[in-house]
C-alpha cells in the first residue's frame, strides 16, 4: 500500500472508530440507565418484627423428680398492655410456667402454689425494665387467698417477669 491510499483511509476508518465508539458508549448508558426492580428503593418494603419478649416460649415443666439439692423455678412472662378490656385477676400456677401472658394494666396477679406443699417455702421476685409492677419489692396492698404465695398489680404498660424460687 502505498502513502497516498493510506491517507485517504484514515478519514474513514477514524469515522468508522467514532461511530463504533457512540454505539457502544450509547447502548452502555441504556443498559445501566433501566431501573432494576431490587435497585428500586420505592419497592422496598420493611416489615416490622415482633419484639422477642412477644413470642411465645417455649413450654416448661419441671422435672417431677429433682436432683438432691437442685431447686424448682417456675418462670412467667407477662406482657402488660393497655386496658381495652376491663382489668381481671390472673391466677399464676406452676404448671403455668414458661408461658407469656398478656395482661391489661390495673390488672391483678396473684401467684397460687398452694397445690405444691401448701405455698411454703418458696420465694418470688419480680423483674421489668419499665417497672410495671406494684409492689416493687414490698408485701402486697390487699389480703391474698388462703395458701397464696403472694401477687403484684400490674400498672404500667412494659414487660416484665416472675421469677418464683423454692427455697432451702
Amino acid at each position: 500500500m502505498s502513502n497516498d491510499s493510506v491517507k485517504k483511509n484514515v478519514p474513514i476508518i477514524a469515522l468508522l472508530g467514532i461511530v463504533v465508539l457512540v454505539l457502544l458508549g450509547s447502548s452502555f448508558y441504556f443498559i445501566h440507565k433501566t431501573p432494576h426492580p431490587q435497585a428500586d428503593k420505592k419497592q422496598t418494603n420493611i416489615t416490622p418484627t415482633k419484639p422477642a419478649w412477644t413470642v411465645k416460649t417455649s413450654e416448661f415443666t419441671v422435672t417431677p423428680t429433682l436432683a438432691p439439692g437442685q431447686k424448682s423455678n417456675y418462670i412467667y412472662y407477662i406482657n402488660a398492655v393497655t386496658a381495652t378490656t376491663k382489668p381481671g385477676t390472673l391466677v399464676l400456677h406452676p404448671s403455668d410456667a414458661g408461658k407469656t401472658f398478656s395482661v391489661p394494666t390495673k390488672s391483678v396477679i396473684l401467684l397460687d402454689f398452694s397445690t405444691i406443699n401448701s405455698g411454703k417455702n418458696f420465694t418470688y421476685v419480680s423483674f421489668s425494665p419499665q417497672n410495671i409492677f406494684k409492689p416493687s419489692g414490698k408485701p402486697v396492698p390487699f389480703a391474698l387467698p388462703k395458701n397464696y404465695l403472694g401477687g403484684y398489680v400490674v400498672y404500667r404498660i412494659g414487660i416484665g417477669k416472675i421469677t418464683v424460687t423454692q427455697a432451702q
